[in-house]
């Protein structure tokens, strides 16, 4: 009986002993994932360092210049020649006097004068109301031109004499009461303008105008005032 008590007590303390022994522990793996992905964020984390860094040196411009190294005694370099335009010279007091007189030495040309063209003037001409002949004009052998108008219901002149200018045939004549009285003719196409400039007459005033209308290049005097 005791040895059989003896025996119950080792079979206790062995399996307690079993029981309350530590269990080991795995063994790790010699390299760990969590330090080698650190360590890849450090040099992550460096570079974007230095190249923030060098963004803000480009920026700021606090980064060193290098300067350029000198020239080495192969190369050659040429010198820079500046070289400025002559200045223009005035001329002399002497070569002045001398243009002047050749200027006054030279030949004056005048523009040629283009004679007037006085056939557009000579004919006769028909009154604008009636239609009658009441305008003629002709030209005498010293130049100058018998005019010889008349009004219907009016007036006649019959000893005009006019002298052919740039405005026009200047003319003058006897009004009816005696006193000289002037106009001017001038030609539109195939019409004769008549232009009183100085009057003294009651009847014609200064302005006045009367129109006739060419009917043939030969005029019918009435009589020659000369």
């Amino acid at each position: 009986m005791k040895h059989t008590i003896v025996l119950l007590l080792c079979i206790v303390t062995i399996t307690l002993g079993g029981c309350t022994s530590p269990k080991e522990e795995p063994p790790t793996t010699a390299h760990s994932t969590e330090p080698r992905t650190t360590e890849i964020e450090k040099q992550s984390s460096e570079t974007t360092y230095s190249e923030s860094t060098e963004s803000i040196e480009q920026a700021s411009g606090s980064k060193p210049i290098v300067l350029p190294t000198e020239p080495s005694s192969s190369t050659s370099v040429e010198p820079v020649i500046e070289t400025s335009a002559p200045k223009p010279t005035e001329p002399s007091a002497e070569t002045t006097s001398l243009i002047s007189e050749e200027n006054d030495t030279m030949p004056e040309f005048s523009s040629p004068q283009i004679p007037l063209d006085d056939s557009v003037y000579i004919g006769e001409y028909l009154d604008s109301v009636i239609l009658e002949p009441n305008l003629e004009i002709a030209k005498r052998e010293d130049g100058s031109f018998i005019v010889q108008i008349s009004i219907y219901r009016l007036a006649s002149f019959s000893d005009g004499i006019g002298e052919l200018t740039a405005d026009g045939i200047l003319f003058t004549a006897t009004d009816p009461s005696g006193n000289p009285i002037r106009g001017v003719i001038t030609i539109e196409e195939q019409t004769a303008i008549v232009t009183f400039t100085e009057s003294t007459w009651d009847y014609i005033s200064n302005g006045s105008v009367y129109q006739y209308t060419k009917s043939s290049d030969t005029p019918t005097i009435w009589s020659d005032p000369s």
